[in-house]
């Protein structure tokens, strides 16, 4: 009977209800501090520079142009598709 009397005044005196309040605060902050972490790692990479390409771009009338910019794509194409400025290369195809 005093232990359930013991139970009953621990239930009435709210101490289940702190403990159930700031196990639910501290998931929340672990849960929020989870999701910022992910946020950083996925979101960062968009503004951190990848590596840059310089190229040199000569047009028929012999005005330069200087390039400067990311490699989104590679393609490969057949030697004989670039012309006869291409024919010393060694390779049949170039990346």
């Amino acid at each position: 009977m005093k232990d359930m009397q013991q139970k009953q005044g621990w239930w009435a005196s709210g101490d289940p209800w702190i403990w159930l309040t700031s196990s639910a605060v501290s998931l929340s902050v672990i849960v929020v501090t989870g999701l910022l972490i992910l946020i950083a790692v996925r979101g960062l990479g968009h503004f951190w520079p990848a590596d840059v390409m310089q190229a040199q771009y000569t047009e028929q009338d012999g005005s330069r142009y200087r390039l400067i910019g990311e490699i989104h794509s590679k393609e490969s194409v057949p030697r004989a598709q670039l012309g006869p400025d291409y024919a010393d290369l060694d390779n049949e195809w170039v990346d």
